[in-house]
């Protein structure tokens, strides 16, 4: 081979690999390098324009239809150093070859004139291309679904014509449109949510087994190029958004729905493994089936499996007939479809999957995932806490972290008829600042016996046995919620325990305060605080013996009044341990400096007359 036929190789092969990485660094929606490159969270790449308008019509990602929200995307300014190098390489080359290199057009003029190479010249001017663009002919409205009738599969990386037509019909529907669909009530029978899990293997969705009236599926797909094994009913997988029709009339990528309905919470029974979410895109509740056919006013499409929530069905809800509870399952009348292995004949072919744009659902993880975390429990109770976690898919954690929401504590340290504990942990604070669930284990007793996680209500913590009681409550209620925001601590002179001191401290840092820590009367004075907030002075020994009000007199209330923001009240450790448990401030009663002053008139007085 001659030396030119060799260069003229070497050329056709390197923009014929430049050409590759380009299609694959492009945007999918505008096939062009992507600008301020945007990451989904299905962790494809688009720009931020582009990017931008799905958001605004809602639409799923052009490339794998999965939902895709402005709060879970972010720039990546990695990936946009990378379409810069592969730019600078473009220019690179384009100036020592003759030939035109792939994206040319889009190579920034700085990196050309960086290489001293001439900006390709335009084919078509662009008043041109608007002309053209203006007598195409328009592209006609897609089918939006992810399988069609005759069981195609999911639609590929190159579909910009279909999105196109998507986006054309999403600008030009109205809200008489949508109105009009074709929603209907459950009229069927419903399942008994109370009934026993009967079968070996239980539903991986829904978490029940054969007393629904089906029988468990067994389904195998290669996920990561990993063999997984599922175990589902067929109408879970039928009503799971991104489940699709195989060539041979099965289900596929119903492994994939599975491990994607685990961080998804059931908006009736509470457990997870909820695949399918209400119609509205805003809207936060998923269902399984079987208990959203529970729920009074929930309307259904049975052509596309979607779902909608009684707050947002499209039937007035004094229209919708009353659900009557049977012990019988409800039948798949609408489509028996057959499973891996089974005849494709027996399936309709009216069954397609959900509409993408029908599938918006709000992952535990954006807010806060079930992590379960026990405190002061026997070794029979920390057995029974392990079994649920794993029978409800809830992680179960042996330390408290920040992920923590809740924390159940040993039934013999809690009080049965008023709910209040007897022995309160150090997890027990640290729950109340992070505002999670305290409960009793009784809780998780009552999961396992009723085969469902019931509401937590009944068996909360409603204070500790020193009389702060609704602490949990506020603070479930009132998450990041600072009981000592702006508040000024000074732990004066010495105490007996070292660690109740740091422990306090640590509190009064954690729920918003700022502590100084001065052991000797001689040393510099406290900082001054900020304007109307409360300075507090801490020390170890309360005003209720004679021998220690002397202190008092002669030590800490003319330190009080000598800082350069007076305090406003000496209290010991117990007011903070007091105020954290019921997460409000507790009255400074007779620990304020006025209190404290004319208590030690008294004891003059008394001195005097004696």
């Amino acid at each position: 081979m001659t030396l030119d036929a060799c260069l003229e190789t070497a050329k056709t092969t390197l923009t014929t690999s430049l050409d590759a990485l380009g299609q694959h660094l492009c945007c999918a929606v505008c096939l062009s390098l992507p600008k301020k490159p945007t990451k989904l969270a299905c962790s494809h790449y688009f720009c931020a324009a582009c990017a931008k308008t799905l958001f605004d019509r809602k639409q799923p990602c052009p490339t794998c239809r999965a939902p895709c929200t402005k709060r879970e995307s972010r720039k990546d300014e990695r990936f946009e150093k990378i379409v810069s190098a592969y730019t600078n390489v473009l220019a690179a080359v384009a100036s020592v070859v003759e030939t035109e290199v792939p994206y040319g057009s889009q190579i920034p003029a700085t990196q050309l004139r960086k290489h001293n190479a001439r900006a390709p010249q335009r084919r078509t001017s662009v008043s041109q291309l608007k002309e053209i663009m203006a007598n195409m002919r328009k592209l006609p409205t897609l089918p939006r679904a992810f399988g069609d009738e005759n069981g195609g599969g999911r639609r590929g990386n190159g579909a910009f014509e279909e999105l196109v037509g998507e986006l054309e019909e999403a600008s030009t529907a109205t809200e008489e449109t949508v109105e009009r669909e074709t929603r209907a009530p459950w009229t069927g029978a419903v399942i008994d949510p109370n009934a026993a899990v009967q079968g070996r293997h239980p539903c991986a969705f829904c978490k029940r087994g054969s007393e629904v009236g089906e029988s468990v599926e067994r389904f195998e797909e290669k996920i990561s190029r990993k063999t997984v094994v599922e175990h589902c009913h067929t109408t879970c997988a039928l009503w799971a958004p991104l489940v699709v029709s195989s060539v041979d009339g099965g289900l596929t990528n119903v492994c994939a729905e599975v491990r994607r309905a685990k961080s998804l919470k059931c908006a009736y029974c509470k457990k997870v493994g909820a695949p399918s979410g209400c119609s509205e895109s805003r809207c936060k509740k998923s269902y399984h089936i079987w208990c959203a056919r529970l729920v009074q006013g929930t309307t259904y499409d049975g052509e596309h499996f979607s779902i909608s929530c009684p707050a947002h069905s499209t039937l007035p809800l004094a229209l919708l007939p009353a659900q009557r509870p049977a012990t019988r399952a409800p039948s798949l009348k609408r489509a028996q479809a057959p499973t891996n292995g089974k005849s494709a004949t027996k399936r309709q072919k009216s069954l397609v999957s959900i509409d993408p744009s029908d599938s918006s659902y709000e992952l535990l993880k954006t807010t806060r995932e079930t992590r379960v975390c026990g405190s002061l429990l026997s070794d029979a109770e920390k057995k029974e806490l392990e079994k649920f976690c794993k029978q409800f898919d809830f992680v179960y954690e042996s330390m408290f972290s920040p992920q923590t929401t809740h924390v159940v504590f040993g039934k013999g340290k809690v009080d049965s008829g008023s709910m209040v504990l007897r022995k309160k942990s150090a997890k027990f604070y640290e729950a109340l600042i992070q505002g999670c669930w305290i409960l009793s284990s009784a809780w998780v007793k009552s999961c396992l016996e009723q085969q469902r996680c019931v509401d937590e209500d009944a068996f909360e913590i409603q204070g500790d046995s020193c009389g702060n009681l609704g602490g949990p409550k506020r603070a479930r209620e009132n998450p990041g919620a600072k009981v000592f925001s702006t508040w000024h601590f000074v732990y004066l002179g010495k105490f007996r325990d070292s660690n109740q001191l740091e422990m306090n401290m640590q509190f009064a840092r954690a729920d918003g305060a700022v502590v100084t820590r001065i052991e000797d009367i001689g040393d510099s004075l406290s900082p001054s605080s900020p304007r109307n907030s409360p300075v507090v002075v801490v020390v170890d020994m309360a005003p209720n013996k004679s021998a220690h009000r002397a202190p008092y007199a002669d030590v800490y209330v003319p330190f009080a009044k000598r800082l350069p923001t007076p305090a406003v009240a000496i209290v010991t450790l117990d007011f903070v341990v007091d105020s954290v448990s019921s997460r409000e401030p507790k009255g400074f009663g007779t620990s304020a400096i006025e209190a404290l002053e004319r208590l030690a008139a008294q004891d003059d007085e008394a001195a005097f007359d004696t």
